[in-house]
C-alpha cells in the first residue's frame, strides 16, 4: 500500500496528527451499530492480528487489530522511527481506538467509542490524549474480510485524492 493510499484513509479526528491518523482508519471503515457487550460473537475474526509496514523516508507502522468474543474491538497503530532524531526502534506516535464490532456475513461493522493518541512531535513527555467518540459519526464503506488459517485479509474502498480505489490489507494472527 502506498503512502498516498494510507494518507487518504480518513479518520474522524478533526485535527491533523500526521502519521498517527492514518492507521486506525484501516478498520474504521464501517462505523454503525455494534454487538451488545454481553453477547458472545462466534466469528473467525476473534483474536489478535498484526501487520507492519515500512514508510519513506524512514520509519514503520505497526497495525494491531484485536477482536474479542464479547464483541469488543481495539485498533492500534504504533509508529516507530519517523522523526529525524529517532532510531528505528523509537516510538514516534500511537493511536488506540476502542469500541465494538458486528459481523454480517463476510462484512465487519465497527462502532468506535474511545480514542487515545500520543505523538512525540508534541514532546517526549507530552500527555496522552483521550477522546470519547460518538458512535456512527462517519459513514465509511463496509469492509469485507476473509480468514484463511492465520491470515486475515480486509477489502474496502479507500479514497486517495477523492477517487475510489479498491484496497486490500493482510494481517497475520499473533498470540
Amino acid at each position: 500500500m502506498s503512502l498516498s493510499s494510507i494518507a487518504a484513509l480518513r479518520l474522524v479526528v478533526s485535527r491533523m496528527r500526521a502519521p498517527v491518523r492514518v492507521g486506525p482508519a484501516l478498520l474504521l471503515i464501517a462505523i454503525s451499530g455494534c454487538a451488545a457487550p454481553t453477547e458472545t460473537v462466534d466469528t473467525p475474526l476473534v483474536g489478535r492480528w498484526q501487520r507492519s509496514e515500512a514508510v519513506q523516508p524512514a520509519g514503520r507502522f505497526q497495525h494491531t487489530l484485536t477482536f474479542t468474543r464479547d464483541g469488543g474491538v481495539v485498533v492500534e497503530v504504533r509508529n516507530f522511527g519517523l522523526y529525524p532524531t529517532q532510531v528505528a526502534a523509537d516510538l514516534s506516535a500511537f493511536t488506540r481506538e476502542e469500541g465494538t464490532f458486528r459481523v454480517r456475513g463476510d462484512t465487519v461493522v465497527l462502532a468506535v467509542t474511545r480514542r487515545t493518541w500520543w505523538d512525540r512531535f508534541y514532546g517526549a513527555t507530552s500527555p496522552e490524549h483521550v477522546e470519547r467518540v460518538a458512535a456512527a459519526v462517519d459513514g465509511m464503506p463496509p469492509t469485507r474480510f476473509v480468514v484463511r488459517g492465520d491470515s486475515l485479509t480486509l477489502r474496502y474502498t479507500s479514497y486517495p485524492a477523492d477517487a475510489p480505489v479498491p484496497t486490500e490489507m493482510s494481517y497475520a494472527r499473533v498470540p
